[in-house]
């Protein structure tokens, strides 16, 4: 019988899905929406298994065929919600054998091949993560509200924020924060329904405008981009502290969709160690998954 494996990237976002075959191959990939398991099992469920049905089609697979042994590997976010892992691993699944990591673990081994390194993901939540022989140490990424500090959900909290103070007459006018209530259809009561039901995920749809803003120096923009530069510099720092590696210099992988508008804003020397990742999250879950089948010589 021959192996398929499937690699699930699962943000707060989007989830990322790929197919491969033995020899490493990737026969096909397929897009869905969020798999964060803290905020919703089901809705993640859902999503993976859209993700999985679309890449499945694309290869000519059926998940029923018994001629492959389908192994998974699943990194996803929120798993360190204990209440949430448990139920989302309750849920019954096709696979010879699934693998649940966190989305942070998997990119991180991704990025570095398995070796030694530290990555921060910027997406629509922030952590950092560093991975030394084989221990892991992580910093941030304890979900939004209460942490995230600047990801994509946070730009857009603080984004929202100080729109309302336009609307108050707080602070002057700008395109930005016109832009903001044009997203709302140019409804300032859509703008405040929408903003008190809004979780991390739907904050994050504001950060695309800030970035935007960027690129004519609008003064708003560049200054809660430094604030989250500041705070990303600083997961760095406290990461290396906590690991105990200051002086090693770890190579550094920037990963998520926010991450390239932030590192031009971070300190010099932090930027020095930044290196291009060897592979994606969803290869960094099937790389771990087949280590962990003891299938080395097939990587």
């Amino acid at each position: 019988m021959d192996n398929i494996f499937i690699g699930v990237d699962g943000g707060a976002s989007k989830t990322f899905l790929i197919i491969e075959d033995n020899t490493g191959n990737i026969l096909s990939t397929g897009i869905s929406g969020p798999a964060n398991i803290s905020i919703s099992t089901e809705k993640a469920w859902t999503s993976i298994n859209n993700a999985l049905n679309i890449a499945l089609n694309k290869a000519g697979l059926n998940i029923s065929d018994t001629n492959y042994n389908f192994y998974a590997g699943f990194g996803l976010a929120g798993l360190e919600v204990e209440k949430a892992c448990q139920i989302f691993s309750n849920y019954q699944h096709p696979f010879k054998k699934l693998l649940l990591k966190s989305d942070a673990f998997t990119a991180c081994y991704g990025a570095h091949g398995g070796n030694d390194g530290t990555i921060v993901i910027i997406g629509t939540g922030s952590i950092a993560y560093q991975m030394i022989g084989e221990r892991s140490v992580r910093i941030g990424g304890w979900g939004f509200p209460h942490g995230d500090e600047g990801s994509g959900a946070w730009l857009g909290l603080e984004l929202a924020k100080l729109t309302f103070y336009y609307i108050d007459g707080r602070v002057n006018s700008c395109k930005l924060f016109d832009n903001v209530i044009k997203k709302f259809n140019g409804n300032v009561q859509d703008f405040v329904t929408w903003a008190n039901s809004a979780n991390s995920t739907d904050f994050a749809t504001l950060a695309p405008l800030l970035i935007a803003a960027l690129k004519y120096q609008d003064s708003i923009a560049v200054n809660l981009v430094t604030k989250a530069a500041d705070f990303i510099n600083h997961l760095i720092y406290d990461l290396d502290k906590k690991a105990g590696t200051e002086e090693r210099n770890l190579p550094l992988c920037m990963i998520g969709g926010i991450a390239p508008y932030i590192v031009p804003y971070m300190d010099a020397c932090l930027k020095s160690r930044i290196v291009k990742p060897k592979y994606g999250p969803a290869k960094g879950a099937i790389l771990f998954l087949k280590k962990f089948l003891n299938l080395n010589d097939i990587i």
